[in-house]
């Protein structure tokens, strides 16, 4: 089990996940896409200049999980979703990448889970 589950691990959630880690919280980083998986696994940040080679070592080194299970997201204590929201042809909010993440751990929560959005 983690403390925290960072759901999304783009520019918004991984320096969110880097500072949990500094921190001291347990941490699972969740995505549905496995490119950021590989990349932070691999030891490099899958965003372009978010993080430095060694903040991802640290931050691995420090307990920190990437994953693309979602079964992971059932045995946290709080969890904050991170997912994209990026405006659409029309200029509406494109809100796809949030509703796949809340049914993601919607479907896995526990009671007493605290979830942040």
């Amino acid at each position: 089990p983690a403390d925290l589950a960072v759901i999304g691990l783009g520019h918004l959630g991984l320096p969110l996940a880097q500072a949990a880690v500094t921190a001291g919280i347990d941490t699972v980083g969740y995505d549905p896409d496995p490119r950021p998986y590989a990349e932070l696994r691999a030891g490099r940040s899958p965003v372009e200049g978010a993080l430095t080679a060694a903040e991802v070592r640290r931050m691995l080194s420090g307990g920190f999980r990437p994953t693309t299970d979602a079964a992971e997201l059932g045995r946290v204590r709080t969890a904050v979703i991170c997912s994209p929201t990026p405006l659409g042809p029309d200029r509406t909010v494109d809100l796809t990448a949030l509703g796949d993440a809340a049914r993601a751990l919607a479907s896995r929560l526990r009671p007493h889970t605290t979830v942040l959005l």
